[in-house]
């Protein structure tokens, strides 16, 4: 039978595979947000400004609403990104102990949100537009990575829900 020691020694293996998937769920929600983030501050200085490295505010959104509705949408979502890395890196608030069933409906929620995003870019193609079909790919994309995002959120919710994995 083995001692208290030898059997703590045989967890410690697990509990490190862990802490290292969780670091890897903080890692990628943070370039997420480091993307998201660099367009939502790219899209402002083309805004307010012209600057021969940055694409014209034409290129940047293929919506309807109004720039400054879509900032204060960019603003919350961020505060939101910021939440969510804060709550999963100190393993502690509402986002990191979220029930599997949250995950579980986020992840159908971001294979909804990204072939809306397919779809979406499809109908561009085929609808005669004065933009070019290039020129949607930058909004497209970064409502690809907030469905990257999202999926990668549930995924770890999925993964460490109930504490299953919880390091003491």
């Amino acid at each position: 039978m083995p001692s208290g020691n030898q059997s703590s020694r045989n967890l410690k293996p697990a509990r490190k595979k862990h802490v290292r998937l969780r670091n890897g769920y903080v890692g990628s929600l943070s370039f997420f947000t480091l993307l998201f983030a660099l367009y939502a501050f790219g899209q402002a200085i083309a805004f307010n400004w012209e600057t021969g490295f940055l694409p014209s505010m034409w290129e940047w959104s293929s919506s309807p609403v109004r720039y400054s509705a879509q900032l204060q949408a960019h603003f919350i979502i961020l505060g939101l990104m910021f939440r969510i890395f804060r709550d999963m890196a100190t393993k502690k608030g509402f986002f990191s102990l979220a029930p599997m069933w949250v995950g579980e409906n986020l992840r159908w929620l971001s294979y909804l949100y990204c072939l809306s995003i397919v779809a979406r870019f499809v109908f561009t193609l085929v609808t005669p537009s004065e933009k070019s079909w290039f020129e949607h790919l930058l909004p497209i994309s970064f409502h690809v990575i907030l469905a990257g995002y999202i999926y990668t959120y549930c995924h770890y919710l999925v993964v460490f829900s109930h504490n299953k994995y919880e390091e003491s």
